[in-house]
């Protein structure tokens, strides 16, 4: 449990980190004289909707739409995520920073609809029932698989060139809002481009390749009849349980356990 108490610490590292952000801006994005006043948003939202507005813009916010309860709001976060990050009351820091993260989110309209701004709301979700069982890791390295498989994608199915011409890397680079002078050359930039593709579209795709190859072979064993007269080792201990090497562990291990176990009755 101490990894989990770890991993807690650190995503409530990255809620400051976040709520910080937003606080230092807030006034002069969504402020009541800024570029897209979320009071405003609010109420063009509520005309339109009706009953519905809550549900679609699930925000504190609705109950008091100035400024002040915009501050209040991250600087409570700030708090949560502090506790969170000395390891105290982690769970319900992590309850009351998703709560407060969504809600802030949900009035920043252009400015917090980017996907890290959604990455935080999942990964904090998950994060409220974070624990050693096994299905929980996979729900987080689903979120993962998701992350880096769709966002190769979406460079690839989107109508800009640049990604598939390689020079995505080059327009950043120039265009980014702090250019520096050892921006790397335009060989190097597709080269990187390259890479990032490679990353996130063909490594996540032995992700699900192993998944796959996991379930095929699972019920390839499980299918085949286990002969009585099969011998037992002298020692089951000792049992060699490293993995085939066309399977993961897990498969390997229920293997062996069927291959060793006659059929009762």
């Amino acid at each position: 449990m101490a990894s989990v108490r770890t991993f807690l610490r650190l995503l409530g590292l990255v809620y400051l980190l976040a709520f910080v952000s937003f606080g230092i801006q807030a006034q002069g994005l969504i402020g009541a004289h800024g570029i897209l006043p979320f009071a405003e948003y609010l109420k063009a939202v509520k005309e339109a909707l009706h009953g519905a507005a809550y549900w679609n813009v699930p925000t504190l916010l609705w109950i008091l739409p100035n400024g002040t309860a915009m501050k209040a709001l991250w600087l409570t976060g700030c708090l949560w995520a502090l506790i969170a990050v000395f390891g105290k009351w982690q769970r319900a820091a992590m309850v009351v920073c998703l709560i407060l993260w969504i809600s802030l989110c949900s009035v920043g309209q252009d400015f917090y609809s980017f996907q890290w701004d959604i990455l935080l709301s999942e990964a904090g979700l998950l994060a409220i029932f974070a624990d050693a069982a096994r299905v929980r890791i996979w729900l987080f390295r689903w979120l993962l698989f998701r992350l880096m498989f769709f966002s190769g994608m979406v460079k690839l199915l989107s109508a800009d060139t640049a990604w598939r011409s390689l020079t995505a890397l080059t327009y950043h680079y120039c265009t980014q809002p702090l250019p520096t002078p050892i921006t790397p050359p335009g060989p190097l930039d597709e080269a990187t481009a390259l890479n990032q593709h490679v990353i996130q579209l063909r490594n996540q795709g032995r992700f699900s390749e192993a998944i796959s190859r996991c379930r095929s072979e699972d019920e390839h064993h499980r299918s085949q009849p286990i002969s009585l007269a099969a011998p037992r080792p002298r020692n089951p201990k000792r049992l060699s349980l490293h993995p085939h090497p066309t399977f993961p562990p897990e498969c390997a291990r229920r293997w062996h356990s069927a291959r060793w176990t006659a059929p009762r009755g």
